[in-house]
């Protein structure tokens, strides 16, 4: 059995399946946790999750929201959190599809098709983007602060929304963003690894030789010409 990294190819294989099983979990999980975030002090502290607040079952979107009264950025702050909100989880199911299919291809590959193994180590990177996407513009439109305080609902001119704090879901999206390139790091050194050298072309080198007489295989036909002239000269007399 081939090894890669002084292991064999099959224990590597199966290590990267368990792996790309770790995020897969994770990744639903942040998809099923409530509570994303959490925002205000005291009686007015409210949690909201990726598409709706906590526990309320009214969608971002048909959130109800006096801009006179709370200001325009309170306002603001629920179209934003709905907008990130569906773009992080389209792009996380783009991410748990994707390595759905990297399960596959390194089943596949431990059957003995290699040919998968390159498939594979590009698919991965192309999860750790989306989940990198969907993160990022739910974390930017959202304002979320990971250290510092979320008191306020708006700025003080009322404009804009204020900051949210991270609560479980956006904690295992960030664990996520750290987690998943370093398992597509290792698949793609695996992948390094695993090519197989290039067979070399022996090449026969062509001897040119100004006389017939340095060529070992001329000077044999020529010793031979001469003694069949020879006999034939004999047997003429």
């Amino acid at each position: 059995m081939e090894k890669i990294c002084l292991c064999p190819e099959l224990v590597w294989w199966v290590i990267m399946i368990l792996l790309y099983f770790t995020c897969i979990v994770f990744e639903i999980a942040s998809l099923s946790i409530p509570r994303w975030f959490s925002q205000g002090s005291g009686t007015y502290r409210w949690e909201g999750g990726l598409l709706k607040p906590y526990p309320s079952e009214t969608l971002y979107k048909d959130k109800s929201c006096d801009s006179d009264f709370h200001g325009s950025g309170y306002c603001d702050m629920f179209d934003r959190l709905w907008i990130g909100g569906i773009v992080y989880f389209v792009f996380e199911l783009i991410s748990l599809v994707v390595l759905l299919l990297c399960i596959i291809f390194t089943i596949l590959q431990i059957t003995g098709k290699r040919a998968f193994i390159p498939v594979s180590a590009i698919l991965i990177w192309v999860a750790v983007g989306a989940h990198l996407i969907g993160f990022a513009t739910w974390a930017g439109l959202g304002k979320m602060l990971y250290k510092g305080s979320c008191d306020d609902f708006y700025t003080s001119n009322g404009d804009k929304p204020g900051y949210l704090c991270r609560e479980e879901g956006a904690t295992i999206g960030l664990l996520i963003v750290l987690y998943e390139p370093v398992i597509a790091l290792l698949k793609t050194i695996l992948w390094y690894n695993s090519r197989k050298p290039p067979v070399k072309e022996v090449q026969e080198v062509e001897i040119k030789y100004h006389n017939p007489n340095e060529n070992p295989e001329m000077s044999s036909r020529v010793e031979s010409s001469r003694e069949i002239v020879s006999e034939s000269i004999d047997i003429s007399k």
